[in-house]
């Protein structure tokens, strides 16, 4: 498949000839990052968008897949002159919203169906791996915003304060995307 940084070398050349701001003004507006910075964010950056992804999609493959097109979505957004934002940042909630949008994807919402419904009855509590595909078909299930705030609540293990900071909302906000995330999975597992 090649280096990875090589399928990022032409989105490089593509920022080099991007024109830059003057110096005086770049306080409060970054420029798209010049080739060395975006190669350097790549080096940096794309394990830890690696890792994220494939603890919450579970499939190393689609893992790498959803951490280059974080990358790419991230300097395509950087070159048409997005808000200025911390880069981790950004990667980081872009990877996991990709995350989230493949465990909606239809196929595996089908395969985790067709797993549960060969089940066969009078069958053990559910093990570990059954628990993490319930969990990972809820999270494809319920709306976005809660979702985000259960993963970095039940996952991640953040209290709600950071999570309030991290996502940009009110830290009652997020209790309440908490207790929606909650009901909608009782009712999605037909839990009382």
């Amino acid at each position: 498949m090649g280096s990875r940084l090589s399928i990022l070398a032409p989105l490089g050349a593509y920022f080099a000839k991007a024109p830059r701001a003057p110096r005086a003004t770049m306080a409060k507006a970054e420029v798209a990052p010049a080739v060395d910075d975006v190669n350097e964010l790549y080096a940096t950056h794309i394990g830890l968008l690696r890792r994220r992804a494939a603890r919450l999609v579970r499939n190393e493959e689609l893992a790498k897949d959803l951490a280059q097109e974080a990358f790419v979505s991230f300097v395509l957004q950087q070159k048409k002159g997005a808000k200025a934002e911390s880069a981790p940042a950004l990667l980081f909630r872009t990877v996991t919203n990709l995350a989230l949008n493949a465990l909606r994807d239809r196929k595996t919402r089908e395969r985790i169906l067709r797993e549960k419904v060969h089940q066969p009855e009078g069958a053990a509590e559910p093990n570990q791996p059954e628990l993490r595909a319930d969990i990972r078909w809820v999270l494809g299930q319920v709306d976005p915003d809660n979702a985000l705030v259960a993963i970095h609540h039940y996952i991640d293990g953040m209290d709600q304060d950071e999570i309030a900071a991290l996502v940009g909302v009110p830290r009652r906000t997020v209790g309440r995307r908490l207790e929606r995330f909650a009901k909608q999975a009782r009712r999605l597992l037909e839990l009382p």
